[in-house]
């Protein structure tokens, strides 16, 4: 566990007088494993990318284009491109997260980029990112007086005039500290102004200088761009300043943590779970494990504190065992699941090249199972939501191809087993192709009426999740008064949910007939004889619904929760409830875009391939009436579909590749 901790205790105590230079720091493998890692996601994400954009250009180039194709597409680029990997830690108070954030990201700058010396450290939510769009390092705080608003901090990051702009320069070591010791920064007022501000001014600090005034954050959030070789690669941190953040800004556990592709929970060795540590599991981490799986670590900091033992280092060893023990019993998950860690130590190693801090640290191994379950978990999903939709158009328009090939080879040898033998062959080849031409032309005439009601259909099967529909909804979570009182918002929530579960049972009827109506087109296109058939399947709701539970969730446990309806804290449940209202929005609106992509998908495809069916038979009557005229031209036509027949086979091995490069072993599937 910990070897000679006293002389660890003794390392962090000293102070070198220099640090080393960077290309002279020991070991490092965990955090370049963690790069490489990151690396290796990123590669495979911008593979990926690169196949879509080949199969656009291969869709154009043969002629397959189609609006609901290239909508689906455009839609897949832009997930894979805004991706990001958000990583949040959460925590009481002075339990090591920012030190942790430095530890892991930016102790190769050799310094700290956020405050976390003892003392006050960030009393604001955190986002570190890269803002792509500007490329630019800069710190941008929203001042605590937006409280006063009901608005969330997400229609706050839509008004870049809200928020107070500081560049941050690297070059100048001080000058970016004394800025960045803006999230630390405190107000001191008067009781009534911390209520006035929606504060509980019986949990805030006293100020020691004035003691009549509370200590209240300057700052309501704060957003940090910062080029670092993992935040450009899309990681997101969020850095939450302990539970009354938690509970005074209900956006951060409905929105952020909610996004969150990991958590962290850090706790501290030299206090173990207090009664604060274990409201915040109980209220805002424990019911995301169903979600996180393996993406949710407790992490007990602070073991330094233990190393020191005067009873030697046997004794030290087995006092954390037991933390680690009864920390887990108490959050009642495995002893494993607990990891043991010294930010402080990891931050120390790496900044003066300690390689036996560094090993005792414990960062090593989270830095590993860190990434490895995000990246894990990140990949289930672009395989789930992105490729296995590419995947599906890939394979539709590989049908499609082997199909017009097929026909190519058809009618080449049939022009070449006429060939010679006068009229009567071309007569009968004519005679088939009417044939074709009459079954597609009947086929479209029987498919128009059946899409038409289709799309007749669509408004009343989606009026359940139209805006208006919602809007109702919406307005419910609008107090009649100033303030909510306690009843009317447990009866609101309650009401909002049970209309919100049964519009998507109605919802899921709705789909049902809907899939009915896709699988009689379908099957009407190939009645008759065995034609050409065409991937659909169900729409769905499962992660909607998901989406919904969540919501609801975090509604009973906000009603539930010490946080709910204080006299004193009554915006707190305004900004709630403007969340939810948001979150419902939202949820409409990503449901629209996505029922409406799968109705065109499962429809135009059939009726577009038809009408190419039937295009090409025109074609193909045409050029036999011509060779009918003059059978001279036949030898010259044959030569010109053997050529055709080349082309197509040289862009479908183009599109196998294409397959492989999505999924390997796809391209090969006969499909």
């Amino acid at each position: 566990m910990c070897s000679e901790t006293a002389l660890m205790k003794d390392r962090l105590r000293e102070a070198p007088g220099t640090m080393p230079d960077r290309d002279d720091v020991i070991d490092e493998s965990s955090a370049q494993q963690s790069h490489r890692r990151v690396d290796d996601y990123i590669a495979w994400k911008k593979s990926i990318q690169l196949a879509l954009s080949n199969f656009q250009q291969w869709l154009v180039r043969n002629g397959f284009e189609a609006d609901h194709i290239e909508t689906s597409l455009q839609m897949t680029q832009g997930t894979l491109q805004t991706d990001r990997i958000t990583l949040a830690f959460v925590g009481e108070f002075s339990r090591g997260k920012t030190e942790l954030i430095n530890a892991l990201f930016f102790a190769q700058h050799g310094q700290r980029l956020l405050p976390s010396k003892p003392g006050r450290t960030t009393m604001c939510p955190t986002e570190l990112f890269f803002d792509l769009s500007t490329r630019e390092s800069f710190l941008k705080l929203l001042p605590i007086e937006t409280r006063s608003s009901e608005d969330s901090i997400q229609s706050y990051k839509k008004k870049p005039e809200a928020w107070t702009h500081f560049p941050l320069d690297f070059s100048n070591v001080e000058a970016m500290a004394e800025v960045m010791a803006q999230v630390c920064a405190v107000n001191s007022v008067t009781r009534e102004q911390a209520q006035e501000l929606k504060f509980d001014a019986k949990s805030l600090e006293i100020d020691i200088n004035n003691p009549e005034n509370v200590l209240i954050p300057k700052w309501r959030h704060a957003l940090i761009s910062f080029d670092h070789p993992l935040l450009r690669q899309g990681l997101r941190i969020i850095d939450t300043p302990g539970l009354n953040a938690l509970g005074a800004e209900p956006e951060l556990t409905i929105h952020l943590l909610q996004e969150a592709h990991a958590v962290l929970f850090i706790l501290s060795a030299d206090t173990g779970v207090t009664a604060t540590d274990l409201e915040i599991w109980e209220e805002h981490i424990k019911h995301l494990s169903g979600r996180l799986n393996e993406r949710m670590f407790a992490v007990l900091n602070k073991i330094d504190t233990l190393w020191d033992d005067p009873d030697g280092d046997e004794t030290a060893n087995k006092n954390l065992l037991h933390l680690q023990q009864q920390t887990a019993q108490v959050l009642g998950i495995p002893q494993d699941g607990i990891i043991l860690l010294s930010a402080k130590a990891a931050l120390r190693g790496k900044l003066f090249a300690d390689d036996e801090l560094m090993k005792n640290s414990g960062l090593k191994k989270l830095e590993l199972m860190l990434f490895e379950s995000i990246l894990k978990g990140k990949e289930l999903v672009i395989r789930e939501q992105i490729i296995d939709q590419s995947l599906r158009l890939m394979k539709t328009a590989k049908r499609h191809f082997k199909d017009k090939l097929s026909r190519t080879e058809s009618e080449r040898q049939s022009l070449e087993s006429s060939h010679g033998r006068g009229e009567i062959k071309l007569f009968q080849l004519n005679e088939r192709v009417k044939k074709e031409q009459d079954f597609y032309r009947k086929r479209l005439h029987a498919l128009t009426p059946l899409e038409q009601r289709l799309r007749t259909q669509v408004p009343n099967w989606l009026a359940p999740i139209q805006q208006d529909a919602l809007q109702v909804l919406q307005d419910l979570l609008i107090p009649t008064a100033k303030h909510w009182k306690h009843k009317e918002l447990g009866d609101a929530l309650e009401i909002v949910f049970t209309q919100l579960n049964e519009i998507f049972s109605v919802l899921q009827n709705n789909l049902e007939q809907a899939f009915l109506l896709i699988e009689r087109l379908h099957k009407e296109y190939g009645r008759d004889k065995e034609r050409f058939s065409m991937l659909y399947e169900r729409f769905e709701l499962g992660a909607f619904r998901e989406r919904v539970y969540f919501l609801e969730d975090s509604a009973k446990r906000f009603s539930g929760s010490r946080f709910r309806i204080w006299k004193d804290r009554l915006w707190n449940s305004l900004s709630f409830t403007e969340t939810l209202r948001e979150s419902i929005g939202q949820l409409g609106e990503d449901l629209r875009t996505e029922l409406n992509t799968w109705i065109e998908q499962s429809v135009t495809p059939i009726l577009k391939h038809a009408q190419q069916r039937k295009d090409m038979w025109d074609q193909q009557a045409t050029k036999l009436q011509g060779l009918l005229e003059s059978p001279a031209d036949v030898p010259e036509e044959i030569e010109r579909l053997k050529q055709e027949e080349q082309l197509l086979k040289l862009e479908l091995e183009r599109l196998e590749n294409i397959l492989t490069q999505i999924e390997p072993n796809e391209g090969k599937v006969s499909s």
